[in-house]
């Protein structure tokens, strides 16, 4: 884990959340400059975490289902777009051509 600390002072990062994450290693870095502009405040800490193991992530995201979204079209992986939260569609309902001839002739 990786954890930027600004001018909040606090060890729930730390001291909660890293040992309830099973962290295998933390370490400190400066907060970057724009972070405080982007969130509005300096009170803050950052963190990022990661798998250390790129054979273990290359699986978990071969796994999940991956195309574009069907509303916004922006690429996908896993079940929900992340940039407008559609979920893809159910495969028993019509397709959307259908939909809209048929409430254009009504």
């Amino acid at each position: 884990m990786l954890v930027a600390q600004g001018q909040l002072q606090s060890d729930w990062v730390t001291g909660t959340l890293a040992p309830s994450w099973k962290v295998q290693g933390l370490r400190e870095t400066p907060l970057p400059a724009e972070s405080p502009g982007w969130w509005g405040t300096g009170k803050l800490i950052e963190f990022c975490s990661y798998l250390p193991d790129l054979s273990v992530l290359y699986q978990l995201v071969a796994s999940v289902r991956r195309g574009s979204c069907h509303w916004c079209g922006i690429d996908v992986i896993g079940d929900r777009c992340v940039f407008c939260s559609a979920m893809p569609p159910d495969h028993d309902s019509p397709p959307r051509a259908q939909l809209e001839n048929r409430t254009a002739v009504g």
